[in-house]
């Protein structure tokens, strides 16, 4: 199923808009929510309990809820009605992908920060 709605989660308001971007730029017409506080997205997710076909593009480091543990949350309180993929975002200086891997299998795979309009055309392609 294709992608109908990306979810950008960092707490970072320059990088969510600049993701934002990068999926506007790559063609994506669907719907584009933005948070850049870590639970008010927990809390978007879990009454949503994804609807639609969504992918999330979810920062490492946020204060008070951190990437991984809002995954674990989202394990622990979501059950998706349509396909959700995480995809979290990794720099040099951050664990490897097979340290954050083990987090959990909720997250489909990884971006570097902030994301070029390729990549998002890839995931559009491959619908993560």
């Amino acid at each position: 199923m294709p992608i109908e709605r990306f979810v950008l989660i960092d707490d970072s308001q320059d990088d969510n808009w600049i993701n934002h971007r990068a999926l506007t730029r790559a063609g994506f017409k669907g719907k584009v929510m933005t948070f850049d506080w870590a639970p008010d997205a927990l809390q978007f997710l879990v009454k949503d309990q994804i609807s639609v076909p969504t992918c999330v593009l979810l920062d490492l480091h946020m204060p008070i809820l951190s990437g991984p543990d809002l995954v674990a949350e989202v394990a622990k309180a979501v059950t998706p009605r349509a396909p959700l993929h995480i995809l979290l975002a990794i720099s040099a200086e951050e664990p490897s992908k097979h340290e954050i891997v083990h987090v959990s299998p909720l997250i489909s795979g990884f971006f570097r920060k902030p994301i070029q309009t390729e990549e998002v055309t890839k995931i559009l392609a491959a619908e993560v």
